[in-house]
């Protein structure tokens, strides 16, 4: 008789049971049915090993992997900010105009009573926005009243009625510059201030800062939208109308007594919009007004910033560093004395999801940071001539290390470019200090104390953007403009002392003359038909061509640059009118 007839009932399920819930691993992979003896009868069939090593999972649903939780927690706030971005825009779109309307003194009534039902709801607003509001006390203050608190400062009868830009115009060129302008300025949280501005229509604050930054990602881009006079087009929203629209919903909220970061961030992006608008004043002014708050929070002091958590410290020090990256860049230029000085301090990237992008600011503070000693040196100039010697020295030094000074490989394209062109504008900077101090040769073996050193640092640069494309180079706007520009004059300044470095007299390495003819391309493509530093650069030409009677390269005129009739003859501006390509090609790229 057969063995398996004569079992029980029970034990034929108990048997069952246990071939179900404990297979060995060959089974299990081979998905067949396992014996209850070890080994199991398929594994000695087949001369398998029968083991039970695999780790057993749990039965039944294992609950949503975490990317998939991610994605549906991304499509449900896309959902969310659509739905509250149609809804603004179904309030606001009723088409757009720049233009303003006064009220008449026959709706005075009519206001004040607007005035009053506003009041009450914004009382409200504040309540529920005060509980919600997290964060650190210390960080709050920092963030200022109509941050923590949003309390809407209605207008009022005097004020005027203002259509406001659609929030997809604000969001469109907050993208823009999440994407292109966020390793430059790693001071504001895109995703933040769009949800502050979908959610609270009344915060003065994220709207003034929201336009401030739209303004100059606008003028910093060079994008078709950057108009510095009122454009004639009524559906147009320029940098122009951004920049208005700033300075409208800051007239709205106390803001000088409000200083808390959008205060500081609206004055800075404002100042940038002007740098790029060429309206060198309110720019300068602007600047006073951000370093004034900056001061006023006291983010220069050690124990402001220990009072803070971790993430809000390492973005205040780069609100810090930022400030006096951009005011040592703009008074420089502009021939204004400087306020900040440089700290101990440096942010810490590892507090951010963006860690890449901020190692990129940390290495542009740390290349500010060799400045301490030339400030050193500056102070003091009227020395004994053992200090001169020791500052001498000191600023050798200095020289050396920015000239083998390297950079995180992993960095993309934009953040190289600004580390590039930065380190040696801070030699052109030490260099031209050295000559007012120092003798200076042009056969000398220490490369600081060179004459020729700025032509040099001409051909580095030139051979390191000749590797990169031209897209990077002129998301830098103004400051890389000036800082081409103040190359590009040392080397003329060189010309004039030293005629015979004009040419390469026959050698294999670009003269002053080349790399200076092609500095002044870059100048021109990057700041445009209206740049002043092309200007200024053309007519010092002309007039050392004039003096001297020794043309030191071929003068451009804006409209051959824009023909693309270089010495190449190659095409600096494509079909669609973006610049595509540099005009020396690969020749510098030798070096």
């Amino acid at each position: 008789m057969n063995p398996r007839t004569t079992l029980p009932a029970k034990t034929t399920a108990r048997c069952s049971a246990v071939r179900i819930s404990n297979p060995c691993d060959s089974c299990v992979v081979r998905r067949v049915k396992c014996g209850v003896e070890r080994p199991c009868h398929e594994c000695r069939k087949r001369g398998l090993d029968c083991t039970s090593l695999r780790a057993r999972k749990k039965r039944g649903p294992k609950g949503p992997r975490p990317s998939t939780s991610e994605r549906a927690r991304a499509r449900l706030y896309q959902q969310r900010r659509a739905a509250a971005v149609l809804a603004a825009d179904k309030q606001s779109e009723a088409a757009f105009s720049p233009s303003i309307t006064t009220n008449s003194p026959d709706d005075d009534d009519g206001a004040a009573a607007g005035d009053r039902d506003q009041g009450a709801d914004d009382k409200h607003q504040s309540d529920h926005q005060e509980v919600a509001v997290q964060g650190s006390s210390g960080f709050r203050s920092l963030l200022g009243a109509s941050n923590c608190c949003m309390t809407c400062h209605s207008p009022g009868k005097h004020h005027h009625q203002h259509r406001r830009i659609p929030l997809s115009t604000y969001y469109h060129f907050i993208d823009i510059f999440h994407t292109r302008l966020y390793p430059i300025w790693p001071v504001v949280s895109p995703n933040r201030l769009m949800a502050d501005m979908a959610f609270n229509e009344n915060d003065h604050s994220a709207f003034a800062l929201a336009s401030a930054l739209c303004a100059a990602t606008i003028s910093q881009l060079r994008l078709r939208e950057h108009h510095t006079t009122e454009s004639p087009a009524h559906d147009t929203v320029s940098s122009l109308t951004f920049a208005q629209e700033a300075e409208r919903f800051r007239s709205a909220y106390d803001y000088r007594e409000d200083c808390g970061l959008p205060s500081l961030l609206t004055a800075f992006f404002l100042h940038m919009y002007y740098s790029n608008a060429n309206k060198l004043r309110t720019a300068a002014l602007l600047l006073r007004e951000a370093i004034t708050c900056c001061h006023t929070l006291e983010l220069h002091r050690s124990d402001t910033l220990t009072a803070l958590g971790s993430a809000e410290q390492s973005l205040c020090l780069r609100v810090y560093w930022l400030l006096f990256i951009s005011e040592l860049t703009f008074a420089a230029q502009n021939g204004l004395p400087t306020i900040m000085q440089p700290i101990d301090a440096m942010p810490h990237y590892e507090h951010d999801h963006k860690g890449a992008d901020l190692r990129a600011f940390m290495s542009l503070t740390r290349l500010f940071s060799f400045l301490r000693t030339p400030a050193r040196a500056m102070a003091g100039g009227g020395g004994t001539h053992g200090d001169m010697a020791t500052a001498g020295t000191d600023l050798a030094a200095v020289q050396a290390k920015l000239a083998s000074d390297g950079h995180d490989a992993a960095l993309n394209e934009t953040q190289r470019v600004d580390l590039c062109v930065t380190r040696q504008w801070i030699r052109i900077l030490t260099w031209e200090y050295m000559t007012r101090r120092f003798p200076m040769s042009c056969h000398t073996d220490d490369p600081a104390f060179s004459l020729l050193l700025p032509v040099q640092i001409g051909r580095e640069v030139l051979s390191f953007m000749a590797t990169v494309n031209s897209s990077f180079i002129l998301a830098h706007g103004y400051g890389m403009e000036l800082k081409i520009f103040r190359m590009a004059d040392a080397i003329l300044d060189i010309m004039m002392c030293a005629p015979s470095s004009t040419s390469s007299n026959g050698r294999m390495v670009a003269g002053a003359g080349d790399v200076l003819s092609s500095l002044q391309k870059i100048v021109f493509m990057v700041g445009g038909e209206q740049s002043e530093f092309f200007g200024r650069l053309q007519r010092r030409l002309a007039t050392f061509a004039v003096a001297s009677g020794v043309d030191p390269c071929r003068m451009l005129s804006a409209a051959e640059v824009v023909d693309g009739q270089g010495a190449e003859g190659r095409g600096v501006v494509d079909d669609d009118g973006d610049r595509a390509e540099w005009p020396w090609g690969s020749r510098y790229s030798g070096f």
